[in-house]
């Protein structure tokens, strides 16, 4: 049978709920995700973005960008355009885009 408990923690003074398959779920915390993006504009060397591992601005230059570049070509063009109308263009005549991994926490909400 399939129900849903109820259950205080004495300790921590939480509510969690227990769903069928027993896990504990906190009302009061919920999980979020961010993402980030940044744009380095044709005929531009480099952009400094934020990093939280070195706690300090760090400089992504366009050949470590360009080195990394998913739709990069063989011969150093890039594929654009959308799919069924793709293009080669030159190296220099594109904007690269750089996509930071999504970084996940818990927000947790107080109650007063």
């Amino acid at each position: 049978m399939f129900g849903i408990t109820f259950c205080i923690d004495t300790s921590l003074s939480l509510l969690y709920i227990f769903s069928f398959n027993g896990a504990p779920i906190s009302l009061l915390e919920r999980h979020r995700m961010c993402g980030e993006w940044f744009v380095l504009p044709a005929g531009e060397e480099a952009i400094h973005i934020f990093s939280a591992d070195a706690d300090r601005f760090i400089k992504l230059d366009k050949n470590t960008i360009r080195a990394k570049a998913i739709n990069k070509n063989a011969n150093g063009s890039f594929t654009t355009g959308a799919p069924g109308n793709t293009t080669d263009t030159a190296a220099d005549q594109v904007d690269l885009l750089v996509f930071r991994p999504f970084q996940t926490w818990n927000m947790c909400s107080a109650v007063s």
